[in-house]
Formats: structure tokens, sequence, C-alpha cells
């Protein structure tokens, strides 16, 4: 035998159809919302913040304990946090179940800097999200996760992904979780991301990322083309007088490119944009 009692009605589960953390303004975004099983009708209500009636409702038959409701080409007035609700009625009268968990719809870009390291491109990894600046878990964070922030931040290659809070602990949320970069993407907000939710990680599990004060750019692959150095927090080019192959060996060493083949001594890749 079993028993659910009116005062204590078991929160309903809301969910995004997607695993991300941003969306784009014109996307379509489902939230599904899971009640429990009680063999009778049941009405859903899906709510959003600071909205005082519900945005849409779904009646479920006595076999049915999943509602949908698609929030169709987002905008901005969209952003917002979402949640669900169930009503049962017994015997006349009507009971509301608790509000569940909030999922979060929110548009825009996600900022990224790298603090409290030796230079503007290295450091912890810090990313705008919500309005507020917090730090990135380094569950699962790699390479690929390093060399997005790097590309974001306008660095070099990435050196280093890493871990333990390698460049001191932050103080502010921790708003990811785990993250799935490829490696190719352009900004972090493209990867596959997961909102820390059960505080599973701390301050310090922090992220990091070294990436090189030295590029090459212009050439067919990342290890050819026009030298690039950091300096002054300013990318600029460096002059090709008695340039010759020690230095390149120093560059092709220090971007991890093996051994230099060949010093160039005019601009066969293209002049750089910035100062020598």
């Amino acid at each position: 035998a079993s028993v659910v009692c009116s005062g204590h009605l078991p929160k309903p589960t809301m969910s995004l159809s997607q695993m991300q953390m941003l969306f784009r303004i014109g996307d379509d975004v489902q939230l599904t919302c899971i009640i429990p099983i009680f063999h009778m009708k049941s009405v859903v209500y899906f709510l959003k913040e600071n909205v005082s009636e519900p945005i849409a409702m779904e009646t479920l038959s006595s076999e049915n304990i999943t509602a949908v409701h698609t929030l169709s080409a987002l905008k901005t007035s969209d952003n917002g946090k979402y949640s669900c609700q169930y009503e049962i009625g017994q015997q006349g009268q009507s009971f509301k179940s608790p509000e569940s968990t909030y999922e979060k719809v929110i548009m825009g870009e996600m900022p990224v800097r790298l603090v409290d390291g030796p230079h503007r491109c290295a450091g912890r990894v810090e990313i705008f999200y919500d309005n507020q600046w917090g730090t990135v878990c380094d569950d699962f964070w790699d390479m690929d996760d390093a060399a997005v922030v790097c590309k974001q931040m306008d660095c070099g290659p990435a050196m280093s992904a890493l871990q333990t809070a390698l460049f001191g602990k932050g103080s502010d949320p921790i708003w990811i979780e785990n993250i799935g970069c490829a490696g190719n993407e352009s900004r972090i907000s493209e990867c596959q991301a997961k909102e820390i939710r059960y505080n599973r990680c701390s301050h310090d599990e922090d992220a990091g990322v070294v990436c090189s004060e030295v590029r090459l750019l212009g050439g067919p692959e990342n290890c050819t083309g026009t030298v690039e150095v950091l300096h002054n927090d300013h990318w600029g080019r460096v002059c090709s007088h008695n340039w010759d192959l020690q230095d390149a060996e120093v560059v092709c060493n220090s971007l991890h490119c093996g051994y230099a083949l060949s010093a160039v001594n005019i601009a066969v890749y293209g002049h750089g944009p910035g100062p020598f």
C-alpha cells in the first residue's frame, strides 16, 4: 500500500531541451516538467520569476506525468528563470505542489578574463554570466577548453590547462561544473557547458590557463607564420634585422612546434598589424 498526503506534495522536475548556458535570439527552447505518478488528473503550470501569472498551463490525464511548453523564437524579454508547479484535486479540494528547481534561459555573450596571472594571457579563468563574474570548476578541464579561452582572449596558443587553483582561489560563484569544448570554437559560449548546481566543486578546484606570449600569423597552420610577441599587454611584430635560425628555434620551442626549419627575413606571411 502507498499514500500521498496533501500537506507534503513532492516537487516536480524541470529541464531544458538543450544542455547549454547561453541561448541565442531566435532559438526555440523546450521546457519539460515531470510530476510524480498519482494516477489522477492534474494541471501543470509553467512559471517565470517575477511574472505573477503562469506563462502556460497543461492538463494531464491520470496516466500522464510529463508536460511540455516551448519558448519559440526567443527574444530578449524571455531572459529569466523558469520553474513549474502542479495542482491536483480530491474531494472538491485542490492542492498545489511546491515549485520545481528553476532553470535559466539567458541570452547574450559570455566574456572571459584571466585573473591573478603574470600577464593578461595567463591566470585563473573567470566568466561573466548572469550579471556576475565567476570561476570554472576544473572537472574535465583540458587543453581543448584552454585553447578556446586563449582564442577568445586574443592570446597565443594554449600552453597549459591548469587545475587545483594554481593561480589562487576565486571568491565569486563557481559557474561551470564541466565544459566540453572541441577546441575549434571561437568563444566559450559555443562549447557545451553545464552550470554548477550542487556544490560538487570548491574554489580549490578553480581552472586556470597559460597562453603563449608568442604567436604566428598568416601561415598555413599554427607552426608557420609571421612572429608576433605580447609586450605590455599588446601584440607587436619582430624586426627581421639579424633574425636567424637560433631566434626561430626559440620561437618554435616556446610554441611546442618542434625544430625550426627556416628563419625568413622578409614578410612572406604578411605584415602584422602591431608595432615593432
